[in-house]
């Protein structure tokens, strides 16, 4: 046995010596890993023997301590952390089969049900009574149940199709909302090419005499300030109708 326990702890230490560059360990840490994995085949052969798992089980009342073949009810209600009263105890006896089914059927049974029937409220460390709402989107929180049974995987569906709806519904109204500043920028570029276009070809039909002098008394050489000064104008006015709230862009 010596021997054996000597080859295994010889492979070990050469594994984590191959390794050594990337785990980067100390001498403390890397001995008590060795230490840990050498012994470890004997300690989970140890803690899965049969008689000491049905231990636990008989001790939650899982499992009757007679024949080990069904849940004892008097050790279940043992497991409470206060006294339980005989109007409590006869309650858990005429709802059991109620409850029972109903576990059967979704995998959990609610906390409402439980107040329902009857039964009292949780309490705290300070004796205030506290309610446990718990919906499938706080599982933590909700009483014992089956994570594996088919009703619950369909609630838990149901929250990821409703969240990848929310997500999808997001990313609509992101295109939708940019798609409308697009549009606007190109009413605007389309605004500013036509008037460009309409100062190219010298029609000042439409330029006002204000902008006529402010243009002479910016530039005198041409009609490169009164370019400028007409195309700030109509983009002005262009603008005007977001800036003052009539059209909004979300």
């Amino acid at each position: 046995m010596y021997a054996v326990s000597s080859y295994i702890h010889e492979q070990i230490s050469a594994q984590f010596e191959e390794y050594d560059h990337e785990l980067k360990l100390n001498g403390k840490k890397k001995t008590t890993l060795v230490i840990f994995l050498l012994t470890l085949p004997c300690m989970i052969s140890h803690i899965a023997k049969p008689e000491i798992i049905v231990d636990g089980f008989v001790a939650c009342g899982m499992l009757d301590d007679a024949t080990k073949t069904c849940p004892d009810m008097n050790q279940i209600l043992v497991t409470c952390h206060r006294n339980i009263t005989l109007d409590e105890h006869n309650l858990c006896c005429k709802k059991f089969e109620e409850l029972y089914k109903l576990h059967l059927d979704q995998g959990h049974v609610p906390n409402d049900v439980y107040e329902e029937i009857g039964f009292p409220q949780d309490e705290n460390i300070a004796g205030e009574k506290v309610r446990r709402p718990a919906a499938i989107t706080q599982e933590s929180y909700q009483r014992a149940k089956c994570l594996s049974h088919p009703y619950q995987k369909l609630l838990r569906k149901q929250v990821e199709e409703n969240l990848e709806a929310k997500e999808h519904a997001k990313r609509v109204s992101f295109v939708v909302k940019y798609q409308k500043v697009l549009h606007m920028n190109v009413l605007y570029e389309t605004c500013v090419l036509t008037r460009m276009n309409d100062l190219h070809h010298g029609n000042f039909d439409d330029v006002s005499v204000v902008e006529l002098k402010s243009s002479k008394k910016q530039d005198q050489s041409g009609y490169r300030g009164l370019f400028i000064v007409v195309c700030s104008t109509h983009l002005m006015n262009t603008l005007r109708p977001i800036t003052s709230g009539q059209i909004r862009v979300e």
